[in-house]
């Protein structure tokens, strides 16, 4: 074995885990991965001064209580389109991903006692695939298959203080599942390729908890606060390389088990609400995300929407996010980073009928930003695109 093939095993095998990490934990540097429930996704999510209907479970717990008089119940879901382009990561050719997929993203009901409301409600806020099969010019293959899926299900209960100012919490079980498979040939003219295999999984389990207030100080405001912060009490995280040279018979193996606990962020939202006529709505959230971890960045984001009444029947919303990275600008000291910031606009439609409300929308987002993909060189940087499409229908009840 030459001194060139040497060294070309031990830096893959030193950096694969590292690369691994960033292809699957990318999306979990965003926090507006898939927007929940249909009023609120049509508004850009920015509805923390709102939270009247059972996605207040989510959203702000202390809205529940302005909602229906006796009890409500909603369900939604979503399909999810996300595609990725790294600009000449492959010679002068883009590695290019994708996924769709179909997604019961919020389902919850709420019944109220008095003064109090209790509730169940389920929420998936994160969900990520990858699905890709290219070969280039200079004869490398990739095939790459993954998922990552967050799920939060678990109780909330409001309570109403004063007629005018309320307070509640939402307690999640966090469960999340992943795995990462990906092959690549480096020369698939050669009878003696060079192949690298990498593959990842894990899970994590916590609790999701979510305090917040909304206060009414005058007939058209409301304002809301809301603060969340997930702990865990489990974490299993397995990877596996494997890797050949050209010309060599022995293939590189390795294998890690990694049991650390991710450092998750605190994050503060403070949302305001504005009737400015009867049938008129305009909202507006701020969310701040406190980083622990000292390899990232905090981050604030921005969402706004709007809710026009054209009938007592049939309403139209629309909204604007960022969904922002809390990863650093790779550059020159950076091995295998990836920053994108996301921007959001949202668009749907609701029927009425009596109590019942029918819902479908959309959500497209998109960004171009920098990454480092190339596991030969990790350190050179390449412009990277992403575009995510959404289309929503669901389905909410209110019983009086």
């Amino acid at each position: 074995m030459t001194i060139s093939v040497i060294r070309r095993c031990l830096v893959l095998s030193a950096f694969c885990p590292y690369f691994i990490c960033n292809i699957v934990l990318a999306d979990i540097s965003h926090y507006k991965e898939v927007l929940v429930s249909d009023r609120a996704t049509n508004m850009g999510g920015a509805y923390a001064a709102v939270s009247d209907d059972a996605s207040g479970a989510y959203y702000n717990p202390a809205g529940l209580v302005f909602g229906a008089n006796d009890s409500m119940t909603s369900l939604s879901n979503t399909t999810n389109f996300v595609g990725n382009k790294y600009d000449n990561s492959v010679g002068n050719e883009a590695e290019e991903e994708e996924d769709w997929r179909y997604l019961i993203n919020f389902a919850g009901y709420m019944k109220r006692l008095d003064d109090s409301v209790y509730g169940i409600s389920y929420a998936i806020d994160d969900s990520t695939g990858v699905q890709q099969d290219q070969k280039f010019e200079d004869g490398t293959v990739i095939n790459k298959v993954g998922d990552d899926r967050t799920y939060k299900y678990g109780l909330s209960w409001a309570q109403q203080l004063e007629e005018y100012f309320s307070f509640g919490t939402t307690v999640y079980m966090y469960h999340r599942e992943y795995y990462l498979q990906k092959s690549r040939l480096f020369d698939s003219d050669d009878i003696n390729e060079t192949w690298s295999f990498e593959k990842q999984e894990g899970s994590e389990l916590g609790f999701n908890l979510i305090g917040g207030i909304m206060w009414l100080p005058e007939d058209e405001f409301s304002i809301g606060m809301v603060v969340k912060k997930t702990f865990f009490f489990h974490a299993e995280h397995h990877f596996q390389t494997q890797y050949k040279a050209a010309g060599v018979s022995n293939v590189e193996h390795n294998t890690a088990t990694d049991k650390n606990y991710r450092k998750m962020p605190l994050t503060v939202t403070l949302g305001i609400a504005w009737f400015p006529s009867p049938n008129t709505l305009i909202t507006g959230d701020v969310d701040y995300h406190k980083i622990e971890d000292e390899d990232k960045v905090n981050v604030l984001n921005i969402s706004t929407g709007v809710e026009y009444y054209l009938t007592e029947e049939y309403v139209v919303r629309g909204g604007l996010y960022t969904n922002f990275d809390n990863d650093v600008m790779p550059d020159s000291t950076t091995t295998n980073t990836e920053k994108i910031d996301m921007y959001g606009v949202t668009l749907g439609f609701s029927i009425f009928n009596g109590s019942s409300m029918i819902t479908a929308g959309g959500v497209f987002s998109l960004a171009e930003g920098k990454a480092q993909v190339d596991p030969d060189n990790p350190n050179n940087i390449q412009t990277a695109h992403r575009e995510v499409y959404s289309y929503m229908l669901a389905v909410s009840i209110n019983f009086d």
